[in-house]
């Protein structure tokens, strides 16, 4: 399976993989109840009569419709249409929640530009400049590609390994960690809140740790963390410099 992208619903990523949904984090989403686990509901009458039809229609094997992960991202992924009427299950307020977010994952795979209309729209609510806006949305392309590396050649990294080299990155290059720039710019994301500047030296110092990261083959996360520190330290001297003069 391909790396699943998360979206949130109260405060919990929900995990989409092509048309799957990770149900493990619908089930945390809407407050990790025992007795509603997925592999519970799986179990019940209504929940395999549903899940059948379902594949006949599609004319698949269930097992198309139904995987189980291990990893970060890992838990009981269903169909989306499996994972709406778990949502519904749950309760009919999460049902709703829950719609929301699928039905915006769905659309954004049918028609990516989507994603990128509701980005450039969200950015320019913020106050950010076109230059600003491309610079973010090449970024985001940026930091995709160094995730991927970073998870490929880590094997199994989890949010700590991925916090861990970001703010590294950004201690070295602001003098400050993502919460820390967060606070002081009052975003809620470090790089909402960075100039046009300052977001293309970030994309560069990842484009260049990828390209580092996917040349060298197998790292541990003390050679990650020294070329972090081999990219980003000269960065982060030009910055504070210029910030300085």
């Amino acid at each position: 399976m391909n790396t699943p992208v998360p979206a949130t619903i109260n405060g919990v990523e929900i995990c989409f993989d092509g048309e799957l949904v990770n149900l493990t984090s619908l089930w945390k989403a809407a407050g990790g109840v025992e007795r509603n686990k997925p592999v519970k509901w799986l179990t019940n009458e209504g929940a395999k009569d549903f899940i059948s039809s379902l594949a006949k229609e599609f004319k698949s094997q269930e097992s198309d419709l139904l995987k189980i992960t291990k990893g970060r991202y890992g838990g009981t992924f269903g169909h989306w249409q499996i994972a709406l009427a778990y949502a519904k299950y749950l309760s009919p307020e999460f049902h709703i929640a829950a719609n929301k977010i699928i039905k915006r994952y769905i659309e954004e795979e049918i028609d990516p530009s989507k994603a990128i209309d509701r980005a450039v729209n969200r950015y320019r609510r913020m106050g950010m400049t076109e230059a600003q806006i491309e610079a973010r949305l090449k970024g985001t392309v940026t930091r995709n590609g160094l995730t991927t590396t970073v998870a490929r050649v880590l094997d199994d990294p989890g949010q700590r390994d991925y916090s861990r080299f970001t703010n590294q990155m950004y201690s070295l290059l602001f003098g400050k960690d993502a919460k820390q720039l967060s606070k002081e710019r009052g975003v809620k994301i470090a790089r909402d809140g960075m100039t046009e500047t300052e977001l293309r030296v970030v994309d560069a110092c990842e484009a260049l740790l990828k390209d580092r990261l996917a040349a060298e083959g197998y790292v541990d996360r003390k050679e990650l963390a020294q070329a972090v520190k081999a990219i980003a330290g000269p960065f982060g001297m030009v910055l504070q410099h210029r910030e300085a003069a």
